[in-house]
C-alpha cells in the first residue's frame, strides 16, 4: 500500500514523465534520483531505500473508483502500472543502486494522457511535511481548473474531512486544521482561488500551478537508450 510523503511525490513524477514522454514507459532509477537532488530531497541510505519501496508499492497498488451517473452507481477498478522491474547498477563512484522501470497500464495512460493534472513537484517538496496537504494541493489544482469561468462551486467541509482527513472526529476541528492548511497551501502557490465560509469551501476557476508545456521543465532529460542494464 503507497502511503505518506514520498509516494505523493513519486506518483506525480511518473505522470509528469509519462506525459513528457508521450509514452507509458518511466524511468525511475537514476532518473528519479536526480528529480529528487533537483528539489533539494536526499536519495541516500534509508530514504533512497523508503523511495524504492514506495515505487514498488505504487506499482502494485490496485485503484477501485465509485461514482453516480445519473441514477446508477458505477464500480470501477485498475492499477497504476502493468510492470515495475529493478536491477542493479554501478553509479560513478562505483557504488552498486538499484535503477527501475515502470510501464503503466493502458487505462491508466490513457486517462492521463486526456486529462493530466497540473501539479508543480516543487509545490509537493515543501508542503512534504504534511501528506493531507500535499492531497489538499493535489485535488485543488485539478477541481479549481475544472470550474468554468464566473462560477462557483461550494463544497460542504464535512464532505472534504471525509477524503482528507477521516481521522478527525470533530467537524470543527476539522475546518480550523483545513484553514491552517489553506494557508500552508497558499504559502507555496497564491492563485488558488479558494475560501473557507462557514461550513463550506467555495472555489472559483484557477491559473493551474504548471500547464503541459511546463513540465519538461521540471524533470531531468530522458535517460538516454543504447547501455545495457
Amino acid at each position: 500500500m503507497p502511503f505518506g510523503s514520498r509516494a505523493r511525490m513519486v506518483v506525480p513524477y511518473v505522470n509528469a514523465c509519462a506525459v513528457r514522454n508521450r509514452g507509458p514507459e518511466v524511468d525511475m532509477g537514476r532518473s528519479l534520483r536526480a528529480f529528487l537532488a533537483r528539489l533539494g530531497l536526499s536519495f541516500d541510505g534509508r530514504r533512497g531505500k523508503a523511495v524504492a519501496e514506495q515505487v514498488e508499492a505504487v506499482a502494485a497498488a490496485s485503484i477501485v473508483l465509485g461514482q453516480w451517473a445519473g441514477d446508477r452507481a458505477v464500480t470501477s477498478a485498475g492499477r497504476i502500472a502493468n510492470q515495475v522491474t529493478f536491477w542493479m547498477a554501478r553509479d560513478a563512484a562505483e557504488r552498486l543502486v538499484w535503477e527501475s522501470s515502470m510501464r503503466l497500464s493502458e487505462d491508466y495512460y490513457a486517462a492521463l494522457a486526456e486529462r493530466p493534472v497540473p501539479v508543480d513537484m516543487r509545490h509537493l517538496a515543501k508542503l512534504a511535511r504534511s501528506p493531507r496537504r500535499m492531497d489538499l494541493y493535489a485535488w485543488l489544482a485539478y477541481r479549481t481548473a475544472q470550474i468554468p469561468a464566473g462560477r462557483e462551486v461550494h463544497v460542504p467541509a464535512e464532505s472534504l474531512r471525509a477524503v482528507f482527513a477521516p481521522d478527525i472526529a470533530r467537524p470543527r476541528l476539522f475546518r480550523q486544521r483545513l484553514a491552517t492548511d489553506l494557508r500552508a497551501v497558499a504559502a507555496v502557490y497564491r492563485d488558488f482561488r479558494v475560501r473557507l465560509e462557514g461550513d463550506r469551501l467555495v472555489l472559483a476557476r484557477s491559473r493551474p500551478p504548471v500547464d503541459r508545456s511546463g513540465i519538461a521543465e521540471l524533470l531531468p532529460p530522458p535517460r538516454r537508450r543504447g547501455r545495457g542494464k
